[in-house]
């Protein structure tokens, strides 16, 4: 085959011999066993025999193959299967799996539905026809003698379809009861929509579930009732209302943290109303002291862990174990009747009710299992329901679209169970059990279905999205610089002038993505574009490539039902600026990657692979499937997924820098330099990741302590439009600071690792601080519920008519000048419309940090000096004494030689405080109270 090593194309044969190797390869060899790992992965991929030879001959040495524990503990899944093929391989199996849903969705709702979807709710007559149509056939046939036609049909070889026929005449009978043409129309669709779904379900079922056991055989089972709409309730509490034979008439659903309509009393004064209103209509029989209405409990189900611990064959075998220890309980009854009825001997009656109980008992087990397994997610309706009333009758087109798109998803993860379990039998847990650890545990959490911890984290995640981002368009501004920070570069090594090449991307797709339709949320046209690529970007945003990833990572799965619904609008309303932004970049990466492909002489559906790969790997991919280990998993990892809040895109940043670097040979090097120099140009040297930390650590091991790093910088610098471009970047020169949200630092403490909720709490005790000492107007801007847009409007509010104090009413402005430092009305408007940084508050803030760094590393060295000479004084320590001096003597020679007065030290004063009495650290008129207080510890 024919391989690269060390740069030089050779060709070999595996099976050659070592020492013909070594003759035919010469100094080949020794540049094999330092080829980069990238290089190793593409031998093993195209060569696998010749990999093989490689790592016998070269030893165990060659390439660690396991995984490593930083990469489990902090790997990006994404970037991990750049380095670890089965991580690869479970990434794209996500990925396809989240394409196909996506474009099973989008079908869905193009045939008409969508456009049902938003007219028919404007007009309330027309709606509440449709939803009373709706429930009034759920469950029943229409009229045999005018509906005629079956629904659906089967053909010659087992495979059932819908039948036209049949909504003919439904249509037809509709018409004949005087529905409104519309709401007919509506009707008939979506009745149609929710039969083909039926039919691919059952054809789905019986294709996927066909392993030769009866609980496989009753999950594949689906259950058809008439004119089926989906019954949904929602809420982590129940109530119902049990009648006189036991059975239950009634369940209802509710949120429990809704105290204006979901208090106890509240509840069950609800559901005592309805059940009086049944009895009076006489729908019940009795009195309604005849009925028992539950207490409201939570709602419970079995956790995941249950179903990922026990193979279904095994569990098979379970079932039938406990068939045969039913029958041998049973037999004896069951022969006596026998004997009786049919005159059967004792052997034969014993014989025909082991074979009858046994068998009955193991199918009754095996269905009652399925269920279990039915009852999660969508499979839930594949199975018998007993229309019980108190389901959400309201929203119908929502409960509509929780069932497609549930289904969608059902489908994909029955085909993705079975391609990750594939992926796991090809990794030896032996020789690499690290990996199989990892995997394993992935692919459960991909497989694992959204819990209540789940909900109630990806509410919490909203709140922080539109507290610190919603309504700000800064945030969409800096989303929209990462075509330039990373897009660009990524291009770069594909081909020349990619950035030239992606800004014509951008102009293309501009219009369409700035559109009325766009702002709505509407699919935007891209009639300026040729037929091939407006089938390429409609294909990568129906895949959900070009689809705001980032957006929805950080709002998290918020609910579609009931009070969520309203709450997720708000939340989706908050982040329209941001959403348009990401698809843009989205969008025009990938038709500058499509355009690039295409000019390679790539097809069509090539092309549109490229793309996509160009887009995951510069803007990446979000959500659970690329989630780091530590953010998904159990009730704490999906905790500290709350603290992993806005720190995605950063960690996908760092991961795609490092495989840039480490994978992609000198073209990944110079694509990643690339990114670097244009992070600076948007944001300043600052927007280096770890720059600021970094550098000023070092200054600190020289000594440099009272050195500034970006001081220093400005101060090499002729001119201010120098100084500002270095710092804040080519935004900085327009009055605009992006540095503090490009930067990428190490956490200094507790509260940055922890984020979002840390800074809640910082929030809280900043506004305590602020109302107690009299600062009310900048309490309430900073409270934590306080959103990001209205702080900024408020502090813009405040600096431009008093000006920029600190909480205890001293002014902030430059050494000199008198009173606060005020905002123009440009960049009061700047600040708090917008929510952009003016250089002018910047700088102001940078020198004064600056300068406490000047006053805290002079105050350092006094103090260490001041302790040692006190020290060795207590100690009789002359030697320690004089080199304390020494040191003071050696420090002040330094600074004033170096012109550096600021630094020169006197240790008098700090002496004196040392040594004096400790009764006179303490205020004359607090003195006496003082002994007081210590005289009662004595």
């Amino acid at each position: 085959g024919e391989v690269t090593i060390g740069g030089d194309k050779k060709f070999a044969k595996a099976s050659v011999g070592k020492d013909a190797f070594d003759e035919y390869f010469g100094d080949a060899i020794e540049a094999a066993k330092k080829v980069d790992k990238a290089t190793v992965r593409e031998i093993q991929k195209e060569a696998p025999d010749l990999f093989n030879t490689f790592k016998e001959w070269f030893g165990p040495g060659y390439i660690n193959e396991d995984m490593k524990w930083h990469d489990k503990a902090f790997g990006v899944p994404y970037f991990l299967g750049k380095k670890y093929e089965s991580v690869g391989k479970a990434v794209d199996i996500e990925i396809d799996a989240a394409e196909e849903r996506a474009r099973e969705i989008s079908a869905d709702y193009s045939g008409g539905l969508d456009e049902i979807q938003r007219t028919i709710p404007r007009d309330k007559k027309r709606m509440s026809q449709l939803r009373g149509l709706i429930w009034e056939w759920d469950g029943k046939r229409f009229p045999k003698d005018e509906v005629t036609e079956a629904w659906a049909k089967e053909d010659e070889d087992g495979k059932w379809s819908i039948n036209p026929d049949h909504y003919e005449q439904v249509s037809a009978y509709l018409d004949g009861q005087g529905v409104d043409s519309k709401v007919r129309d509506a009707f008939v669709q979506i009745r149609r929509k929710l039969d083909e779904k039926f039919t691919d379900a059952l054809t789905f079922m019986r294709e996927n579930l066909d392993d030769p056991n009866d609980i496989q055989e009753f999950r594949a089972q689906i259950n058809k009732i008439h004119n089926y709409f989906p019954h949904r309730r929602t809420g982590s509490a129940y109530v119902q209302i049990i009648g006189p034979d036991g059975k239950v008439v009634y369940r209802e659903h509710f949120n429990p943290l809704n105290k204006l309509k979901n208090k106890p009393s509240q509840v069950q004064q609800r559901v005592r109303a309805w059940l009086q209103g049944k009895i009076d209509s006489g729908e019940l029989s009795g009195d309604i002291s005849d009925y028992e209405i539950s207490k409201p409990s939570k709602v419970k189900q079995l956790p995941d862990e249950v179903f990922f611990n026990i193979p279904v064959e095994a569990i098979q075998q379970i079932a039938n174990a406990a068939g045969l220890h039913m029958e041998r309980s049973k037999v004896d009854q069951e022969a006596a009747r026998l004997e009786k009825k049919d005159g059967l001997p004792n052997n034969e009656a014993r014989k025909k009710a082991s074979e009858s109980i046994k068998e009955d008992m193991q199918k009754a087990v095996s269905k009652a299992i399925s269920d279990v397994f039915k009852s999660r997610g969508w499979a839930g309706h594949a199975l018998n329901r007993k229309n019980i009333p108190g389901h959400e009758t309201e929203d119908v087109f929502g409960i509509l679209f929780d069932y497609l798109a549930g289904y969608a998803g059902f489908k994909t993860k029955m085909e993705r169970a079975k391609r990750h379990s594939e992926n796991l039998r090809t990794i030896d847990s032996r020789k690499k059990p690290e990996e199989w650890k990892y995997l394993s545990r992935y692919v459960r959490d991909m497989l694992a279905n959204q819990d209540r911890t789940d909900r109630v984290v990806d509410a919490v995640r909203g709140l922080f999205f539109v507290k610190y981002l919603g309504f700000v368009p800064k945030s969409a501004m800096v989303n929209l610089t990462q075509n330039i920070v990373m897009a660009g570069p990524v291009l770069s090594m594909h081909t020349k002038g990619a950035h030239i090449k992606l800004g014509k991307a951008m102009y293309d797709v501009r219009k369409a993505l700035t559109s009325k339709d766009a702002w709505l949320n509407k699919t935007p046209s891209y009639g300026n574009l040729s037929q091939d690529e407006q089938a390429a970007i409609k294909t990568l945003i129906e895949d959900g490539a070009a689809q705001d990833l980032y957006l929805k990572e950080l709002m998290g799965n918020l609910p579609s039902a009931g009070a969520g619904k309203y709450y997720k609008k708000a939340i989706d309303a908050s982040g329209r600026m941001m959403q348009l932004a990401e698809k843009f970049n989205r969008t025009s990466t990938g038709l500058a990657a499509y355009r690039i492909a295409k000019g390679k002489g790539k097809s069509h559906e090539e092309a549109i692979k490229f793309a996509k790969q160009i887009i995951y790997d510069s803007h990446f991919l979000y959500g659970k499937s690329n989630l780091p280990s530590f953010a998904r998993g159990g009730d704490p990892q999906k905790l500290a997924r709350a603290a992993y809040t806005f720190r995605s895109f950063s960690h996908n940043y760092l991961s795609a820098l490092t495989h840039l670097m480490k994978n992609q040979g000198i073209e990944g090097k110079l694509a990643a330099i690339r990114s670097l120099r244009n992070i600076i140009l948007m944001g300043g040297l600052a927007s280096l990741p770890f720059f600021k930390d970094t550098v000023n650590a070092l200054l600190s091991a020289i000594g440099e302590d009272d050195k500034e790093i970006m001081t220093l910088v400005r101060q090499s610098m002729p001119e201010t439009w120098m100084k500002d471009a270095i710092t804040y970047g080519l935004p900085g020169l327009g009055g605009i600071d992006f540095s503090g949200s490009l930067s990428i630092e190490v956490p200094q403490s507790w509260f940055d690792i922890l984020g979002v909720p840390a800074a809640a709490y910082k929030d809280a005790n900043n506004m305590i601080d602020s109302w107690g000492s009299g600062q009310k107007f900048r309490a309430i801007s900073e409270s934590p519920i306080t959103p990001m847009s209205m702080r900024n409007a408020m502090r813009a509010i405040e600096l431009y008519t008093t000006g920029q104090m600190t909480r205890s009413g001293k002014d902030i402005n430059d050494p000199g000048e008198v009173g606060p430092k005020k905002l123009t009305k440009r960049q009061a408007i700047q600040k708090g419309v917008v929510g952009l940084q003016p250089t002018e508050m910047s700088k102001g803030y940078a020198a004064y940090e600056a300068q406490q760094r000047v006053d805290k590393a002079v105050q350092s060295k006094k103090t260490r000096i001041a302790d040692n000479y006190v020290n060795a004084l207590k100690r009789n320590d002359k030697k320690g004494m004089e080199q304390a001096l020494k040191e003071l003597d050696e420090w002040n020679d330094e600074a004033t030689k170096a012109g550096e007065d600021h630094k020169i030290i006197n240790i008098k004063d700090a002496l004196r405080t040392r040594l004096r009495n400790t009764i006179k650290d303490i205020p004359k008129s607090q003195r006496q109270k003082a002994l007081d207080i210590y005289k009662q510890w004595q």
